[in-house]
């Protein structure tokens, strides 16, 4: 019955290793037969082929192998392991980009096609210049390049309350018009060590006031609890509250002229609309009772304000 209900869709996106899927009789070969224009998306860690595709791995893996990590960080210390997804956020970013490419190309065929997005090699698109100047024999060693600390003038300080502030100056004038501008013109020459101690003289609200002040590249590193504050955010809608107790919910894409960020009323619980898409293709009351007992409904866990996290678990286990 799933490949019945294949027939009537246009995307199907999948997170197994390779040949899994194939292996339940649901890989592309198989439901292509039964809808001659899918488009088939499988996003792996290192793709459908190749040496490693069948190998686990996880974000810090695919950065590592990406050459990410060893082109990062000061000279002297470890590559950083930054707190954030590189790898399987932009993996999904190309995801996207395949499967309307993939739609597009459908317009003129009919046909469908398979899009294999590999972890690892979208996070390359994170440090395409780094690594493009690495290629040709151009790139400094880790900590003394412009972009990875060996520059003063383009860095992380700490402040003399132990918070901290980006220095992005990188073009010569605007480290001039910031020191200038700070009457402390010997820093426009000054070591790292220097800029360093001054910035460690200034508490994080006074450095924020000062860059405010000064258009040069310069911005305090700003805490989570902070963002939704932020005047620049808040004037883009970046964050939109709701009522009640609900985190805000944050506007990333890119803001097109026909159309308004809007609040959502909620996110769907895991397997909400389960009954509803069975239905569909021709399930029974009878049979969706039986694939779904009460203990499994989405308003009863929803009553219970079970995490919809917990809820994928709890069903991924049943299955």
């Amino acid at each position: 019955r799933i490949k019945k209900l294949i027939r009537s869709y246009d995307v199907v996106v999948e997170g197994n290793r390779p040949g899994v899927m194939d292996r339940l009789g649901l890989g592309f070969e198989d439901l292509r037969k039964e809808n001659p224009g899918l488009v088939y998306c499988s996003m792996s860690g290192y793709g459908a082929t190749g040496p490693l595709a069948q190998r686990a791995g996880h974000d810090v893996n695919y950065m590592a192998l990406a050459g990410l990590l060893e082109i990062s960080g000061k000279v002297g210390s470890l590559p950083p392991l930054v707190g954030f997804q590189g790898a399987d956020i932009v993996g999904a970013l190309q995801a996207v980009v395949g499967i309307q490419a993939a739609l597009l190309e459908r317009e003129k065929t009919g046909k469908g096609q398979f899009v294999d997005v590999s972890l690892c090699e979208s996070a390359m698109i994170l440090g395409i210049s780094s690594l493009s100047q690495g290629l040709a024999g151009g790139l400094a060693d880790r900590g003394t390049g412009h972009l990875d600390g060996g520059l003063p003038n383009y860095n992380i300080y700490e402040t003399s309350d132990g918070r901290f502030l980006s220095v992005g100056a990188l073009e010569p004038h605007f480290w001039a018009k910031f020191c200038k501008f700070l009457k402390a013109e010997h820093l426009i020459k000054g070591s790292f060590d220097e800029v360093k101690a001054f910035i460690a003289t200034k508490t994080y609200d006074e450095w924020t006031a000062l860059a405010k002040e000064c258009d040069a590249c310069v911005e305090p590193v700003l805490g989570v609890s902070q963002l939704t504050s932020h005047p620049q955010h808040m004037a883009r809608d970046v964050f939109l509250h709701g009522t009640g107790e609900a985190p805000p919910q944050m506007v990333l894409g890119p803001r097109l002229s026909n159309h308004s960020p809007r609040l959502l009323e909620r996110a769907a619980y895991h397997g909400e609309h389960n009954k509803e898409v069975l239905r569909d293709i021709g399930y029974t009351e009878s049979e969706l009772s039986a694939l779904f007992p009460y203990y499994m409904s989405w308003w009863y866990w929803g009553k219970l304000k079970v995490s919809q996290y917990m809820l994928g678990s709890f069903y991924n286990a049943k299955k």
